[in-house]
């Protein structure tokens, strides 16, 4: 349990940083309408969605401090829904939604959002070096990805735990979840596993889970 001491110097030290306000949060797994009143009350922000997205999901719990962004992606991890900006709000629709409107479009394969959340592990959210890190191996791998002709602009859903030795190569531990054809799915584990990221902090818990969306 954090106390109120530690909750302030937390906020104001991400402040004094320029970094993302951080909020507490304590929001269990539960339906999901619940769960983004919840999120709402705490962060001070609407979140849009169609009530009929919300129905019959599921949220995943939200315990720590964290980022708005960072919470919200936590609160919706594990279902078909992703996050679109729209003049400052949060949007939430189901991929299925963006693929149609690309195919629409006449473009089935274009880019309409690509997202990469970094999932470090529980705990991780009170040490400043590990979530920092976090960040940068998000930037480090959604570069790459989006800069190989393999694997940007295509359709996919992939969550996975990679590890990450001293010297910065990944390992794939483990796939747990892959959407997409075998071949897009097979360029993104080579372009993850070809890349060299930055040394993480020593004794940081692994493997880190990745979850990316591309539609």
């Amino acid at each position: 349990m954090l106390s109120r001491r530690t909750l302030l110097s937390s906020l104001a030290g991400a402040a004094a940083a320029g970094r993302p306000k951080v909020y507490l949060f304590n929001i269990p797994a539960q339906p999901l309408r619940a769960a983004l009143i919840a999120y709402a009350a705490v962060v001070g922000t609407q979140i849009l969605y169609d009530a009929r997205t919300a129905q019959g999901r599921r949220s995943h719990a939200v315990v720590g401090l964290f980022s708005a962004e960072t919470a919200l992606r936590l609160l919706i991890s594990g279902t078909d829904l992703t996050i679109l900006a729209s003049g400052g709000d949060s949007v939430l629709v189901p991929v299925s939604d963006l693929r149609n409107r690309a195919g629409e479009a006449g473009g089935g394969t274009t880019l309409v959002l690509d997202t990469l959340y970094v999932d470090v592990p529980p705990g991780s959210e009170q040490r400043r070096d590990y979530a920092d890190y976090g960040q940068r191996v998000r930037a480090q791998l959604l570069h790459a990805i989006t800069s190989d002709p393999r694997t940007a602009k295509r359709i996919y859903t992939l969550r996975l735990g990679i590890t990450i030795a001293a010297n910065g190569t990944v390992g794939i531990a483990r796939l747990t979840r892959a959407e997409g054809t075998a071949g897009v799915i097979d360029a993104l584990q080579r372009v993850i596993r070809d890349i060299v990221l930055d040394r993480p902090p020593a004794g940081m818990p692994q493997p880190i889970y990745l979850t990316i969306i591309g539609v």
